[in-house]
């Protein structure tokens, strides 16, 4: 009977998105075929591990899994060790990005044609579209990156290094010979610019640890503050590795009103992230938290699919609902 409600609800829907393994949802009856002949135009999008075709289709999926599968894991890490976790489930955000763009995309084609249609996203595949210049270093040039830390092929100095204080750090990256003349400067030492073993990217990368090594001895006694106050009214690109508590305080995002404090029914208020971008004619603030697990239920069988509030009563007492 839950699937007939189901049913009944998708045929109210413009979108059904799901987030089962592939094949999941044709065995519970609610496969594409079904859900079209309730709803000609409905636009579905299935977020599956590995997509609902090809030989890996129907393997387990879990998102820390696909980070090493995505090839993220082999570029991330010291060099000499082993693979690394990035800390988060890339195909869990990627995959959601990626399915909202290519739901806005079929619904331009359904407002142009009339045609809904089935969007077979694959988190894994998602997952590789943050690594854009490593697999296309392999594609096109037969050269497989290296895990080497912080530091950037084309950047010398490029990294994150020690700041005075508990755990304070400061991530520094010279983009070219010209900044690099700025840094040593800035360092008190600008003889460095000249030297032979610094002046270019070329040999700065060839003594990379000296150079490094030159870059934590300035850094380490001076203030994240300090060291990116100088550095950035140089034109040189540094910032505060910054904890969740920076973050959360930093004046920027307060003047951009990044966070926002919003009432939920159980927890009270508490701040949420917003959305990282400013609309010139439209009001996109988050206005209202996520909502409690069922929340909507009784209000979304009633308004959208006909159900009375003794039906929805009844499908409650028989836990065909939750």
């Amino acid at each position: 009977e839950a699937v007939a409600v189901a049913k009944r609800l998708c045929a109210a829907s413009d979108i059904v998105v799901e987030n089962f393994a592939a094949g999941v949802m044709d065995r519970m009856g609610l496969g594409y075929g079904v859900l079209r002949a309730l709803r000609p135009d409905v636009v579905m999008i299935a977020l599956s591990g590995y997509g609902a075709t090809g030989p890996d289709c129907d393997k387990v999926s879990y998102g820390p899994a696909q980070v090493p599968l995505s090839g993220l894991s082999s570029v991330t890490g010291y060099r000499g060790w082993p693979p690394m976790h990035v800390g988060i489930s890339y195909g869990d955000p990627t995959g959601g990005l990626h399915g909202a763009v290519a739901i806005l995309a079929a619904l331009l084609h359904r407002a142009r044609t009339g045609e809904g249609q089935y969007i077979d996203l694959s988190q894994w595949e998602s997952s590789m579209t943050v690594l854009p210049e490593a697999i296309v270093s392999w594609t096109m040039n037969g050269v497989a990156p290296v895990r080497d830390g912080n530091r950037d092929p084309h950047m010398a100095p490029h990294g994150i290094f020690h700041a005075a204080g508990d755990d304070r750090w400061v991530a520094i990256a010279i983009e070219d010979d010209a900044a690099w003349g700025r840094f040593a400067r800035c360092l008190g030492r600008p003889e460095l610019a000249d030297d032979a073993r610094f002046a270019t990217l070329v040999a700065r990368k060839r003594h990379e640890d000296q150079v490094e090594a030159m870059v934590t001895e300035w850094t380490r006694t001076r203030a994240p503050e300090e060291v990116t106050g100088r550095l950035q009214e140089a034109g040189i690109a540094a910032f505060t590795a910054a904890t969740n508590r920076d973050i959360a305080e930093d004046p920027h995002l307060g003047t951009r009103g990044f966070f926002v404090e919003l009432p939920h029914p159980e927890v009270g208020v508490r701040r949420h992230i917003g959305v990282p971008w400013r609309m010139s004619a439209s009001d996109c603030r988050v206005r209202w938290p996520a909502p409690c697990l069922g929340a909507d239920t009784d209000r979304v069988l009633r308004d959208a699919c006909g159900y009375s509030d003794a039906e929805i009563a009844d499908l409650r007492a028989r836990q065909v609902l939750a």
